[in-house]
């Protein structure tokens, strides 16, 4: 088995994964300024589990539920926060792979709905799932994890997650030596740190995921034989940590750990450039800091290795007889499981080999030589899933599953729009069919609306020809009554000059006489017809009381009583045809009234014009027949209390005199308890 590439896989780089496990404990929530978020409380937890790590880790969980007990106001960020420190304790300290996937599943549960508003601890747990599975070789779910956490942080343009991610799959190719690979996603991951950091210079973000990335960059250009770039990206990382000792002195403890590991690392560069005496500092340094309680003893040991290498290559033999003896006695005391304790007896036994052979006992040289192989092989049959897991093939088989489900939301939501196109279309027919009914049964509405308006039209024509044949009559009738009437005015004249006549005869002659000349009157407008009358001024008050003179008579033989309530108003009236109205109304009121009632007549002003009332305390009017009373069409003829009779035209004559006086006039009636005329006139 050929030496060299035996101890190439003497890798260091459990260290690496030690400080990126370090990264993920001390991700604290402070990135999401907007949820409550105990920062200080978060960085000493940690700072404290990480020290249990070494000296009471069964003690881990307790502590962890007692604290979380014991503190108020837990955010959804602080309990995120205590799953996935418990899924670390199992995933490296216990090693109980249901376990860590129960409290994986817990972070994620929490976060459902959550994940635009958590991104970062969203990306995180993808982070974690990603390498929880790659950890038990199950490399295509891993990548899957991995896969929607990258496009998820790139969705969400969060340099933070980005960085942790290409970083947590540059590990994955440097476990699998393809280390200029690794470097082509650090490279990226250490300039979105950088952008991390810049928007929240956190402890996380300035020291620790940058330290990450720094110390991995010098192990992978250290395995690609470019020395130079590896001291560079090693010596960056200590100035780092220099500043980090400066800027947060309460993490002391784990950054002098931190960069213990550095120096460790830098020393085996400086070591394979024959730069000895600086090399056996930096690596008698991380000896000095980690091989105690509490810090990074499995790195010491393997820094202790390296340094038993130039105590061989310099030929100090008892010097590396002694850091042999000093290491084989560490790692049988170890309580460390997993690969890292493997890698460091390889190197122990190829050591033991080279200084057996250094010494000339050769035969025992070979047997350690062999055992180291043996060793190896065991560990490469093992990773034999990791080197034939294809990270960029799974990488692209997610994305063709990612595009297709796209196109697959995609055709859905092309159906959904022709499924609502129709529904739209369906409507809009709908809505044109009822449009078209509705204009239809409008013009067959017109139709009918435009005949019953000709034969409306022709009713008003045999109207007018009927009241021209009507009006004809009449100036006929008053012609034929003008002889009499004039004649009992004449008599009523002489007999009122009568000396022979008391006062009441006087009277009564004068009624007689003013009621002929109120009839001549009237057939002389009879014959004048259709002559224009002019409005005159009235005292309406002293016409209301002449109307109510005129029927006295009328009102005795029922012993009623009329009671008048007039304001004193002078208006321009058609006198002639307008005390018509009122004698009209006061009759009815009278004829449909039983005896010994009351009848009041009032006038007064309003806002706008004048109101006139006409009570009874009568029979009332059906409500039947209120709607057809002033059009005379209708057959709304009554007998009175006494059997007078009635014609039912009084009214519609009265609605025409009002309306032609540019007013209106409507009851109001309830049947038994009586009725209430009303006449409004309009002073404008």
């Amino acid at each position: 088995m050929n030496t060299n590439r035996l101890t190439a896989c003497f890798s260091t780089h459990s260290k690496t994964w030690t400080i990126l496990l370090a990264v993920y404990f001390l991700a604290s929530c402070t990135r999401q300024e907007n949820w409550a978020i105990h920062a200080g409380w978060t960085d000493s937890l940690i700072e404290k589990i990480e020290s249990m790590k070494q000296t009471a880790p069964a003690a881990i969980i307790p502590y962890l539920d007692s604290t979380y007990a014991h503190t108020p106001d837990r955010s959804i960020t602080d309990v995120w926060l205590k799953y996935k420190l418990k899924a670390n304790y199992y995933s490296y300290i216990t090693r109980d792979k249901q376990m860590r996937h129960q409290y994986i599943d817990s972070m994620e549960a929490l976060l459902k709905g959550k994940e635009t508003r958590l991104p970062y601890q969203y990306a995180q747990t993808l982070n974690e799932k990603g390498r929880a599975y790659t950890d038990e070789n199950k490399f295509s779910q891993g990548f899957e994890a991995y896969y929607d956490g990258l496009q998820f942080s790139l969705r969400q343009k969060d340099s933070c997650a980005l960085a942790d991610f290409n970083t947590s799959m540059a590990m994955i190719v440097f476990a699998r030596e393809e280390y200029d690979k690794a470097i082509s996603y650090l490279l990226p991951a250490y300039a979105q740190a950088l952008q991390c950091s810049a928007k929240n210079s956190s402890f996380n973000n300035t020291f620790l995921l940058q330290q990450g990335i720094l110390n991995t960059l010098g192990l992978c250009y250290e395995r690609e034989g470019k020395a130079d770039s590896a001291i560079y990206y090693y010596e960056t990382g200590l100035k780092l940590v220099e500043n980090a000792l400066e800027r947060w002195p309460s993490n002391k403890t784990f950054i002098t750990l931190v960069g213990a590991i550095m120096e460790g690392n830098l020393g085996g560069v400086l070591l394979n450039q024959g730069q000895y005496d600086q090399a056996e500092h930096y690596l008698l340094n991380n000896i000095k800091i980690n091989d105690r309680t509490g810090f990074d003893k499995q790195d010491a040991r393997t820094a202790k290795a390296k340094l038993i290498d130039l105590y061989l290559r310099e030929r100090r033999y008892p010097a590396a007889q002694k850091l042999l003896t000093e290491l084989q006695q560490g790692l049988l005391s170890a309580t460390e499981s997993g690969e890292g304790p493997k890698k460091i007896w390889i190197k122990w036994y190829l050591l033991q080999s080279r200084f057996l052979d250094s010494t000339g006992q050769y035969r025992q040289a070979l047997s350690f030589y062999k055992r180291a192989g043996e060793l190896n092989d065991s560990m490469r049959r093992l990773q034999s899933a990791l080197y034939k897991a294809d990270m960029d093939v799974a990488f692209k088989e997610r994305n063709n599953q990612f595009t297709n489900h796209l196109l697959k939301k995609d055709a859905e939501l092309k159906t959904a729009y022709l499924i609502a196109a129709i529904i739209i279309g369906c409507i809009l027919f709908a809505l044109i069919l009822i449009i078209w009914i509705n204009l239809k049964r409008i013009v067959l509405k017109n139709q009918q609306l435009e005949k019953i308006n000709e034969q409306k039209r022709t009713a008003i024509k045999a109207l007018l020809e009927s009241e021209r044949r009507n009006a004809h009559l009449m100036k006929l009738v008053a012609h034929d009554l003008r002889g009499p009437i004039g004649a009992i005015a004449s008599i009523a004249s002489v007999a009122e000059q009568e000396k022979e006549n008391t006062f009441t005869n006087k009277e009564l002659w004068e009624m007689v006489k003013l009621s002929a000349e109120k009839s001549l009157k009237l057939a002389q407008e009879l014959l004048q017809q259709p002559d224009v009358h002019k409005k005159e001024k009235v005292d309406l008050a002293a016409l209301l009381a002449y109307c109510i003179d005129v029927l006295q008579f009328q009102f005795q033989e029922k012993s009623q009583k009329v009671q008048l309530y007039a304001d004193s108003i002078v208006v321009e009236l058609y006198q002639d045809s307008f005390w018509r109205v009122i004698v009209n109304l006061l009759s009815n009121a009278s004829k449909f009234s039983h005896h010994g009632t009351t009848i009041v007549l009032s006038c007064k002003a309003d806002a706008d014009g004048i109101l006139i009332s006409v009570q009874d305390e009568g029979i009332g009017i059906p409500s039947r027949l209120q709607p057809f009373i002033f059009d005379g069409l209708q057959v709304t003829q009554r007998e009175g209390t006494t059997g007078e009779a009635s014609f039912g035209l009084g009214l519609a004559e009265c609605s025409a005199i009002v309306h032609r006086q540019g007013g209106d006039i409507w009851v109001e009636s309830q049947e038994g308890k009586g009725s209430t005329f009303y006449i409004h006139l309009f002073l404008n």
